[in-house]
């Protein structure tokens, strides 16, 4: 059993209390918990202490779907497919994570349900069928599609399982990602040469091009609160985060790490990113602060640690 009370100091009022009980099993639980009361209490916020990170470990010639504490304890291997698993995203409710798969040799999309441990193959084109992005309803699954040719962004009603085309050129457009409110996405599109950010309406009209520096700008992020959209972008032999106004403005350098900084996603808070960089060597996972600051490896597992999605 656990109990904390929180005062403001200055004037001795009791802000927040509460008794939490569990066994020893269950401590570090509990422990997240209280954080999370006592943050919100403190901010009127949530905090991210219960959120969960997903991503991809390799070891060997295997790519497993994984997920782990938000803080990197608790890793729980997901498939045993011995194959390759790639891009996890979270539904909104925290309760499916779509990804891709390689096991049965097609790049295909499948869902992986929590509480019931079972997968559902989702996608299943001939050629790729990557990239899944959950609209914030949870009632739409974007994706990236090369069944009619190059990669377009695609929606797939999960209700009613009707698949519409968003993007249509001769380039490729892929990595999609949803608005808070569902109203737009961002992906990204080389159909000026090298790939750059861009932003269209959820209907696939209004496309317009969000970045202009920078020679590779990809693998956009919007965050929760619809106030920045993170993304990476490539210069000379470096990879680095960057986040951006979804009007434009305000463009700024988060990492400074070596080489490759890849893959971001933000947490449910959006004050927090989780990342892939190769800093030390080996490709880990890294949570940071949304200007840059407090950057720590979070990822355990001595191997290789990709793609990861922080969950709502």
């Amino acid at each position: 059993m656990a109990t904390y009370y929180l005062y403001d100091v200055g004037n001795g009022l009791e802000l927040s209390s509460r008794r939490f009980r569990g066994t020893a099993a269950q401590i570090r639980q509990i422990a997240h918990e209280l954080s999370d009361d006592i943050y919100k209490a403190y901010t009127g916020k949530s905090g991210v202490a219960n959120s969960k990170i997903a991503f991809c470990m390799k070891s060997g010639g295997a790519t497993e779907l994984c997920v782990m504490d938000y803080d990197g304890e608790n890793v729980k291997k997901l498939t045993f497919d011995r194959s390759l698993v790639q891009f996890p995203d979270w539904s909104p409710d925290g309760k499916k994570i779509s990804y891709v798969s390689y096991a049965k040799n097609n790049h295909d999309l499948f869902t992986y349900y929590l509480d019931s441990n079972k997968r559902e193959r989702v996608c299943y084109y001939a050629g790729i069928n990557s990239m899944p992005a959950w609209s914030p309803a949870g009632d739409k699954l974007a994706m990236v599609l090369t069944k009619d040719g190059n990669a377009e962004v695609y929606v797939l009603d999960m209700m009613s399982k009707k698949l519409s085309r968003l993007t249509y050129n001769t380039c490729n457009d892929i990595s999609p990602s949803w608005s808070p409110d569902g109203n737009r996405l961002v992906f990204s599109s080389d159909r000026w040469g090298q790939p750059q950010v861009y932003v269209m309406n959820s209907d696939g009209t209004n496309q317009r091009r969000l970045t202009y520096e920078g020679s590779y700008n990809d693998t956009a992020a919007w965050s929760p609160d619809g106030e920045w959209i993170a993304y990476v972008s490539v210069s000379g032999y470096r990879n680095d985060i960057y986040i951006i106004r979804p009007d434009g403005r305000d463009m700024t350098k988060l990492t400074k790490g070596p080489r490759v900084n890849e893959s971001p996603s933000w947490a449910p808070d959006s004050r927090h990113l989780t990342f892939c960089s190769d800093r030390d060597g080996s490709k880990n996972i890294y949570v940071m602060d949304i200007d840059g600051t407090d950057e720590r490896k979070v990822s355990k597992f001595q191997g290789i640690n990709t793609l990861p999605a922080w969950s709502p």
